[in-house]
């Protein structure tokens, strides 16, 4: 993708919010930047060590303008920052740079007992490298499909959370895991004997296997007014049902 862009003079943005760990080992995909990518934002809060809302945008290469993208950024960002923020977000980077293969490695691991553990039960149905058609798979997600179960990805997540097993995300027959680095400490075998506890409870409640989901066509629509009018305009609740669009 990254050649394509280049070749045509587009720059190349990726949203890899969920990927901070990625490249620092080869047990991952590479990460935006070393496939190529002009610019990358990564919610480093997510997946590695920093606080709540810190992220990072990084740039390479000479197609952007840094000192244009440093203007906009103090645009939208404020002069008073927080430096616990801004200090956990070194630290990350810091944890990163002396200990990104380990972390990797660790977060690896814990994504392996966790597949181990789903196998052990028949019809469900664990993304394997296999099933992505060429692109590589982030190992450390763990996504679990219960069609043949018979549970939607929203029942089963609901299960999981009443045995205190929290699941990342959820659709219409899967359930994501997300697990990190530091999910392999003395707690992490209390959490998967809870996930065996609500895979049990599903393997012995079966129900009819659900019926294949299928995508809703979403209707043309068309813009009466800009953003910036509805924000400013004069507004009034009403009920659903009464509303005009």
């Amino acid at each position: 993708m990254a050649e394509i862009c280049h070749a045509r003079g587009v720059v190349l943005l990726v949203d890899e919010a969920h990927g901070p760990h990625l490249g620092f080992s080869e047990l991952l995909p590479a990460s935006a930047l070393q496939q190529g990518a002009d610019a990358c934002a990564q919610s480093t809060h997510k997946i590695v060590g920093a606080m709540t809302q810190c992220s990072m945008v990084h740039f390479q290469g000479a197609r952007l303008d840094l000192q244009r993208a440093a203007d906009v950024m103090s645009i939208l960002t404020t002069t008073s920052p927080n430096y616990f923020l801004m200090a956990s977000l070194d630290a990350a980077r810091a944890q990163l740079q002396e200990h990104g293969a380990v972390m990797s490695e660790l977060a690896c691991e814990a994504a392996r007992r966790l597949r181990s553990l789903c196998r052990e039960f028949a019809g469900l149905r664990i993304m394997e490298q296999q099933d992505c058609g060429g692109l590589a798979l982030d190992m450390t997600k763990v996504t679990v499909n219960f069609a043949d179960w018979g549970f939607s990805g929203v029942e089963a997540g609901d299960i999981f959370r009443s045995y205190k097993a929290a699941v990342e995300l959820v659709d219409a027959e899967n359930v994501l895991f997300l697990v990190t680095y530091a999910d392999m400490d003395n707690g992490f075998a209390e959490g998967l004997a809870r996930i065996r506890q609500a895979l049990q409870y599903m393997e012995t409640h079966k129900k009819q296997r659900q019926s294949q989901f299928k995508a809703v066509k979403v209707p043309k629509t068309e813009a009466v007014l800009s953003l910036r009018n509805v924000f400013y305009s004069a507004k009034e609740s009403v009920p659903l049902s009464a509303a005009a669009g």
